[in-house]
C-alpha cells in the first residue's frame, strides 16, 4: 500500500538518549544508555541489507549528544558520561577508518542542548545542562576549520529541547 511504514531490523543493543546520523549510504546510531549504563557503543544501518553492524566505539560513554551529518562527515557534539561530566567536546567520526577524533572544544559543557545545521559549513550549538544549571549560551562551530565561536545567547538557560534550521 502507497505511503506505509514497514519496521527495519531491530538495532543489536538496545538504547536510549543515543543520537543518529546519517552516514555511508544508511544510519550511524550513538552512544545512549543501554539499560544499566551510559554506553560507548555504536552500530551502523545497512538499509540495502536490512541489517545493524557494529562500529567503531566512542571515545568514553555518551548519552543526551547531538549529531549532524555535513559534507558527510559526522559530528557528535557535547552530552553527558551518565555521572559527573558534561562534555566540551565536537567528535568527528570517519567512516573510512571508522574513528572518533575530538576537533573542537566548546565554551561549555552540555547535554541536553539543541543543535542545527545553518548554512554549508557551520553548526549551531545552544543551551544545554552543564552539570549544575540549564545554558543561554551559544556556539558557533565551523565544520571545515573546526573554529568554535560564541555567540549571541538565548534569553533564557534551557535544555532538553529541539532546534531546527528553516530550509
Amino acid at each position: 500500500q502507497s505511503g506505509a511504514i514497514s519496521p527495519i531490523a531491530p538495532m543489536m543493543d538496545y538504547r536510549e538518549a543515543h543520537v543518529l546520523a546519517a552516514v555511508n549510504g544508511g544510519v550511524l546510531a550513538v552512544g545512549g544508555f543501554d539499560g544499566s549504563a551510559t554506553t560507548t557503543s555504536c552500530e551502523w544501518y545497512d538499509p540495502a541489507m536490512d541489517m545493524w553492524m557494529p562500529a567503531a566505539s566512542l571515545p568514553g560513554p555518551r548519552q543526551n549528544a547531538t549529531a549532524h551529518t555535513v559534507n558527510d562527515d559526522v559530528f557528535v557534539i557535547g552530552g553527558w558520561d551518565g555521572d559527573v561530566t558534561n562534555y566540551d567536546d565536537i567528535l568527528h567520526y570517519d567512516a573510512s577508518t571508522e574513528g572518533w577524533t575530538v576537533v573542537a572544544t566548546m565554551s561549555s559543557g552540555r547535554s541536553g542542548h539543541g543543535s542545527a545545521v545553518i548554512g554549508p559549513d557551520q553548526i549551531l550549538i545552544c543551551g544545554g545542562y552543564d552539570g549544575s544549571a540549564d545554558l543561554a549560551s551559544c556556539d558557533l562551530f565551523d565544520v571545515t576549520t573546526y573554529a568554535v565561536e560564541p555567540v549571541a545567547p538565548m534569553a533564557l538557560g534551557r535544555s532538553s529541547f529541539a532546534m531546527m534550521a528553516d530550509p
